[in-house]
């Protein structure tokens, strides 16, 4: 998910032209105190929003802070105050969308997601993050919509993470054509995005193209980090090309890496059979 302090949510782009405007609205002010007793109440009005936009950027920042940490109680109690302080907030119900997610509350997350998207309908950050979302509920047509409505917003600062997206989306769906296709494209836009090469190595192991698969999951590992999952396809690939000596490199390092994971308990199994 995209947000202010997780990734990429557009609110601390609002910092400045809020300083911006309270600074013009002291200035205004400053002008009427000269030249009459009465207060202006349009720069009461403008105060008050001042007022109640920092309030909701706070707690949105907040319930960021508190889900990262994985306290999801407290930040569905913050988010609920920043709704309550402005309920047309887009990035403030695509937290809410993300905390209700989390929490396994996927009716009110769906809600939510779908507000953002209606309150900023180009904006490229709430639709990428409803497409993870519809993505993740095997509705991948229309994730596809929005991950491709993302991309289109001129001024999203991330279109390669959108397309990244697309292209994990559609891997996940078996449509390995098209998740090239995609995945290609963020490279292009980003070539030290680490994702979309993973998700093409993918790709090619799918397709039984080992090699390519292989070419692919080395660019991912000169620029991100190692991972269970990267480690697993990599054990998967050399054995398939069977570079024993490479593929019992990887497993090591899972093992070791990563004693816990999904993967390292897989391949004991598999060890042990």
């Amino acid at each position: 998910m995209e947000g202010p302090g997780l990734k990429r949510m557009s609110s601390h782009n609002h910092g400045t032209s809020r300083q911006l405007f309270f600074l013009s609205c002291i200035i205004l002010m400053s002008a009427c105190a000269s030249s009459s007793s009465q207060p202006d109440n349009r720069n009461q009005k403008v105060i008050e929003e001042e007022r109640t936009a920092k309030a909701v950027d706070t707690h949105v920042q907040l319930a960021v802070g508190y889900l990262q940490r994985g306290q999801f109680e407290i930040a569905l109690e913050k988010i609920e105050i920043a709704l309550e302080h402005d309920p047309k907030s887009a990035d403030a119900h695509t937290v809410a969308g993300a905390v209700n997610e989390r929490i396994g509350r996927y009716d009110q997350a769906d809600y939510h997601y779908h507000r953002a998207v209606k309150l900023k309908p180009n904006g490229g950050g709430v639709l990428n993050n409803y497409g993870q979302f519809l993505c993740k509920s095997e509705k991948v047509e229309e994730a596809e919509e929005y991950f491709r409505r993302a991309v289109d917003d001129p001024f999203y600062k991330n279109p390669a993470t959108a397309l990244g997206n697309a292209c994990s989306c559609l891997v996940n769906s078996g449509q390995m054509q098209r998740a090239e296709r995609y995945c290609r494209d963020a490279i292009e836009r980003d070539a030290q995005a680490p994702d979309s090469y993973y998700h093409l190595a993918r790709v090619f192991y799918q397709l039984e193209q080992y090699m390519k698969a292989r070419a692919f999951l080395q660019r991912y590992d000169s620029v991100g980090p190692n991972t269970p999952e990267s480690l697993m396809l990599c054990v998967r690939i050399e054995t398939k090309l069977e570079a024993l000596d490479l593929a019992s490199s990887c497993r090591d390092r899972l093992l070791k890496g990563f004693p816990r994971s999904l993967q390292a308990r897989e391949l004991e199994q598999e060890a042990s059979r």
